[in-house]
């Protein structure tokens, strides 16, 4: 056996090896990457929760503040809506409590009826298209309701569809509560006819 293929072998045998170590430290460093991804993510949903919890202590201390508000639901009027939103500006922490109570567990898909009557939601939406008016204007009375249902929108733009198909549902349920009445009286009329 040659001496120089024993260095070739042996240097195949590095270069083998330092490409191993090289992949392993490529495969290690992807690795860190992403635990440095999901810790950041854990540490943001971590803040957040924080926060919201500080609000609620917040709240809490003002709990008698909260007891002496007043507020009427469902708001049947704009006026009231940008009433609300005036008192909500200038004590938000205090209203929080009252928008829980009145969105949580299920969200604003199936109780925005408390906040906003069934009347008032067929002459508005959310964005204020198709010649209907903006609930959107309302910033700070947006806002609570946000912060009210963190748990269920983890972001303003969950909110935001949240409120849209929330809209959607209460006009859907007018529409065919509305169709079913017309409906009985239609029959009634038909029954009235044929018995006479």
């Amino acid at each position: 056996m040659d001496i120089f293929d024993e260095d070739d072998d042996n240097h195949d045998c590095s270069m083998a090896v330092e490409s191993s170590i090289l992949d392993m430290q490529n495969k290690l460093a992807k690795r860190m990457v992403e635990m440095q991804n999901t810790m950041n993510k854990q540490f943001k949903e971590l803040h957040r929760s924080l926060n919201l919890t500080n609000r609620h202590i917040e709240a809490l201390k003002d709990k008698k503040k909260t007891k002496e508000l007043k507020c009427n639901f469902p708001c049947k009027t704009e006026e009231e809506l940008a009433e609300i939103d005036e008192k909500i500006a200038a004590s938000p922490a205090a209203y929080l409590p009252i928008f829980e109570g009145k969105l949580m567990p299920e969200g604003v898909v199936i109780n925005l009826e408390k906040i906003v009557s069934r009347d008032l939601a067929l002459q508005i939406n959310f964005r204020g298209t198709s010649n209907m008016k903006p609930f959107d204007k309302y910033i700070h009375l947006n806002k609570v309701m946000y912060e009210a249902t963190t748990t269920i929108d983890r972001n303003f733009s969950d909110y935001q569809r949240n409120m849209r198909t929330a809209f959607a549902r209460i006009k859907n349920r007018a529409h065919k509560s509305n169709s079913r009445q017309n409906l009985k009286k239609r029959k009634a009329s038909i029954k009235n006819k044929s018995d006479n």
